[in-house]
């Protein structure tokens, strides 16, 4: 007998080769993307007409489609803003709750 342990005889010495990917394909993200890419390219082509624009005294005359993605841009980040602002937040009246209890624990 050998002071060298070895793996027990059911175990393998190698570990076993990875599998592959059942998802080895197209991804839906990326199908999703692409979709989304055509519809706004399309978007784009057939709104790029200039339109005048007027807001509080800025006057100019910019394409349709411009404007309204860099709507939609602002809108979602306005989201974004007003959704982390609401979570910090709830997050902090649970937090004020929870000490509030621990303390009316003790």
């Amino acid at each position: 007998m050998t002071d060298e342990m070895g793996p027990p005889p059911d175990q393998p010495t190698e570990p076993p080769p990875p599998q592959a990917d059942r998802d080895s394909g197209l991804s839906w993200g990326l199908a999703v993307f692409l979709l989304a890419s055509l519809v706004f390219v399309t978007f784009v082509v057939q709104n790029s007409e200039a339109v005048a624009v007027t807001f509080l005294n800025f006057e100019g005359r910019f394409s349709l489609s411009v404007i309204l993605v860099v709507t939609a841009l602002v809108a979602v980040v306005a989201d974004e803003v007003f959704g982390v602002m609401r979570r910090r937040r709830r997050r902090r009246l649970k937090e004020d709750r929870e000490e509030l209890a621990r303390f009316r624990r003790s």
